[in-house]
């Protein structure tokens, strides 16, 4: 696919919006999206749009949802995209270069983010963005389990 179309851009922006435990609905009229409208075709995205809902993907996810999202599947696209980063992230746990760590989300939201970073040389790398649940990040932190190891388990 060259170039995603309007309807899968929104239905990845939802869920991804949803995912950090915010309401997509409400991020969309910020950003002056009528979302019925743009499933129906009857509206567009302005370029401007789709510039603000593809930077909710790092690089390297944006890249990976272009690739692996077929509209003809009868697999919902976010399903698609998900596994597509499972598949990747198992990969680059087994390599040395890379590295993993939480980022809070500012305490805006009940969910940390677990970023896997694959850097092959200084100001290059690629980055794999997992939302997960405050809960799980606290039985995290009391555990002695390396960060990279409990990565590992969870994502196999």
């Amino acid at each position: 696919m060259n170039d995603m179309d309007d309807q899968i851009l929104l239905q990845l922006a939802s869920s991804a919006i949803t995912q950090r435990m915010q309401d997509a609905e409400k991020v969309f009229d910020a950003l002056g999206i009528d979302g019925v409208a743009v499933m129906s075709r009857s509206q567009a995205l302005t370029a401007l749009q789709r510039r603000q809902l593809r930077r909710l993907f790092t690089d390297y996810e944006w890249m990976l949802a272009q690739k692996v999202i077929d509209p003809e599947s009868a697999i919902p696209v976010w399903n698609q995209f998900q596994e597509a980063k499972l598949v990747v992230a198992r990969q680059w746990l087994a390599l040395s270069n890379t590295t993993t760590k939480f980022l809070d989300d500012a305490g805006k939201t009940p969910v940390m983010h677990l970023q896997l970073r694959l850097t092959y040389a200084p100001n290059l790398a690629d980055v794999l963005d997992f939302v997960l649940p405050q809960q799980v990040v606290q039985r995290l932190e009391s555990k002695p389990l390396a960060l990279l190891t409990w990565s590992k388990e969870q994502l196999e």
